[in-house]
């Protein structure tokens, strides 16, 4: 795991993310990694996954690493009043990252992009912006009906502060009501959509609409829901069910150099 603070161009500020990488040695040679970027929620950090979700426990055992970048509370949008999270995101991000890991895949097929609250906004507001990044994107337990959103929890100066006004909001490319629209009639290939959300959290009737949205415009996706809130509870059992559905393979190659006798004992010791 690397825990890592670069300057970003975009932004004029130094930023953090934190990247988790499987072992080299179980992989082999010129193996090329495929990649989760996971989205945080309003009001947390980047740091929030690692401290609330055993990831590295959880993709331990994949040929899949895991970056958190780190968007603020800016909805992962060029703000009206603030900085520019979305062109840090989908242009200056991934690029600092593949290039400071090569191991990392660079191709669309193995790049992946999901998250949670906010960060389900952000994965699929990238999903239906720039297809042509990632090949599959997972929203848990995301905030799309934003006008109603900010209502219900008093965030209409903060969504002034972001969007510039709930008109500007409703018209533009952040209202992901919007982006489907658009994009299911320029007809490209889109990414893998996965949506989930507990039938009592408060965001449920904005991906009820969401999913409408999708059905009506005839695009594929997986949807998923049973019992739970706004939590880290919901959300670690999501996790799980979106590295199932993203099919990632677990990792079959041990090292040569490592008796499989010793490799064994280092697993149950980490256990």
């Amino acid at each position: 795991t690397f825990q890592i603070s670069f300057y970003s161009k975009v932004l004029e500020k130094d930023v953090g993310m934190n990247v988790i990488l499987p072992n080299h040695r179980d992989l082999p040679k010129k193996h090329k990694v495929k990649m989760l970027t996971v989205l945080h929620g309003k009001e947390a950090r980047y740091t929030k996954w690692m401290n609330r979700v055993p990831l590295e426990l959880y993709v331990r055992d994949y040929k899949m690493g895991v970056i958190m970048p780190d968007g603020e509370d800016s909805f992962y949008t060029n703000m009206y009043y603030g900085n520019q999270y979305w062109t840090y995101l989908s242009e200056e991000m991934l690029r600092f990252v593949q290039k400071t890991f090569p191991i990392i895949s660079d191709t669309r097929e193995d790049n992946f992009i999901m998250g949670s609250s906010m960060g389900g906004y952000g994965a699929l507001k990238m999903a239906f912006n720039r297809p042509d990044l990632y090949s599959a994107a997972a929203s848990l337990s995301g905030g799309f009906d934003l006008p109603n959103l900010f209502d219900l929890s008093g965030y209409h100066n903060i969504g002034n502060y972001i969007f510039g006004s709930l008109e500007r909001m409703i018209d533009g490319n952040e209202n992901l009501f919007n982006n489907i629209e658009k994009m299911a009639k320029k007809k490209k290939i889109l990414p893998r959509i996965y949506m989930c959300c507990g039938m009592e959290d408060f965001v449920y009737g904005g991906n009820q609409k969401i999913k409408q949205v999708l059905e009506k415009n005839k695009i594929d996706f997986t949807y998923d829901e049973w019992h739970g809130v706004h939590d880290w509870k919901f959300w670690n059992r999501a996790f799980l069910e979106v590295i199932k559905w993203l099919g990632v393979t677990k990792v079959e190659n041990i090292s040569s150099d490592e008796p499989t006798g010793n490799r064994k004992k280092q697993v149950l010791e980490e256990v």
